[in-house]
């Protein structure tokens, strides 16, 4: 530490990346001790820690601040009354990594932290948490180390997994939305595949209208789940075009049938799966132009209108 410095204390609301920051660590090390004063540069300011590049000490090289109110005013935190940068705390001062830019709304991104053995997470270009690389270590407990500001640890830490991507997925879920009664996801198992089967941004989508249809009331924490994946499902349900849709007829004749998707030269099957169909000895061929007339396939055709005309509304 310089001796020159001269420190005063500030509030975390004042602490930018490059300020020189002195506070106190506690000695809880096996038989204890007096705090520790440590001094370093502030390497990046988030939304609720400061992480400190620090000097040479007994506690490692780098500490993370909580800027809550308690936390701060326990680690005495004084910053250095000359030399203060400029830079603004939210990390808008550097350029985020291009995965981070690039990733789609809801997935988990892992960077590497520089040289330092610890990977950065991020979600939608915020940075949610931090990953420990402790495997050099040979510990009997996994060898990755999560830490997130919303851990319910008071030191932070989420857990330790065998691999960073265990971990990222473990930080992740910290910061899933809510769905009724405090679920992240559905508990029946049928829709708990569905949901799981849907990329990161939908099921946060479905996740947000199963709790907005549980605060409406007269519905079950299940139902909601329920009503929100069928609506999911529908909203992203593909309509073919009907110029794209061809016609079949049993070669014994009969009604016009629109072709199940699906079907070849060899296996043509009607969409209605009705009449002969039973019959495994009955056979279809296709006859392009034709008219419809088999009311089942009708049905299904103003079906598909009814749909595209609700989707070009909701669009």
């Amino acid at each position: 530490m310089d001796t020159t410095e001269t420190f005063e204390p500030v509030d975390s609301a004042n602490v930018h990346k490059g300020d020189r920051v002195r506070f106190v660590t506690a000695n809880n090390g096996f038989g204890g001790g007096d705090n520790v004063w440590r001094t370093g540069t502030v390497t990046k300011v988030t939304e609720k820690t400061v992480r400190v590049e620090c000097d040479s000490n007994a506690f490692g090289s780098t500490a993370v601040l909580r800027r809550n109110l308690a936390a701060w005013k326990a680690r005495c935190v004084t910053k250095a009354a000359t030399g203060q940068p400029a830079d603004k705390p939210d990390n808008t001062d550097e350029e985020l990594p291009a995965t981070v830019v690039e990733a789609a709304t809801g997935i988990i991104v892992i960077t590497k932290d520089g040289d330092r053995p610890q990977y950065d997470v991020w979600l939608d270009q915020k940075h949610i948490g931090t990953i420990f690389d402790e495997t050099g270590a040979n510990l009997a407990r996994g060898g990755f180390a999560a830490w997130s500001p919303k851990a319910q640890r008071k030191d932070g830490i989420v857990g330790f997994y065998a691999t960073k991507e265990e971990a990222g997925d473990a930080i992740g879920r910290l910061h899933r939305p809510v769905g009724p009664r405090g679920m992240t996801e559905p508990r029946n198992r049928s829709d708990s595949l569905s949901f799981h089967a849907l990329p990161a941004d939908r099921q946060a989508a479905v996740t947000a209208h199963a709790a907005r249809l549980h605060a409406e009331g007269g519905r079950t924490a299940a139902r909601c789940w329920r009503d929100a994946l069928d609506a999911d499902w529908r909203e992203h349900l593909e309509i073919p075009d009907e110029d794209t849709l061809r016609m079949c007829v049993a070669v014994m004749g009969g009604e016009i049938h629109t072709v199940a998707p699906g079907s070849d030269d060899t296996h043509v099957y009607p969409l209605c799966r009705t009449g002969g169909q039973n019959n495994r000895l009955t056979k279809y061929r296709f006859v392009d132009g034709a008219d419809l007339t088999c009311q089942h396939c009708v049905g299904y055709r103003e079906g598909r209108a009814a749909a595209r005309a609700r989707k070009a509304a909701r669009t």
